[in-house]
């Protein structure tokens, strides 16, 4: 499954469906993906995250872990991790790579 936000902003929230694997693209675009309510198809997934001077913004239910050490922050690029450690265990695991450029950001939050 692809999202992409070219000069726009994508939402998902509520209940849907989150596949194994997820592209995430754009550029002046933000993507705002709620996790707290969806239904993971599996125990992971995998997010793969091109963004240039774009804002991605996650929202963890309690339960959530997330792993980005594998996103290249390219510039003024950052990812902030305002969630912190899953407060329940064996929830599901959102892993990021990719890469942001351009003062882009990753805003993880926990609901």
């Amino acid at each position: 499954m692809e999202i992409a936000a070219d000069w726009t902003t994508v939402r998902r929230k509520d209940v849907w469906q989150v596949p194994a694997r997820l592209l995430v693209t754009g550029s002046w675009g933000t993507i705002d993906l709620n996790f707290a309510s969806a239904e993971f198809l599996g125990p992971s997934v995998d997010i793969e995250i091109q963004m240039a001077v774009s804002t991605v913004k996650l929202m963890l239910g309690p339960d959530h872990e997330i792993e980005y050490s594998g996103v290249d922050a390219i510039g003024w690029s950052s990812v902030k991790d305002k969630a912190g450690s899953p407060k329940r265990p064996s929830g599901q695991v959102i892993r990021l790579v990719g890469a942001i450029s351009g003062m882009s950001g990753i805003a993880i939050r926990l609901r």
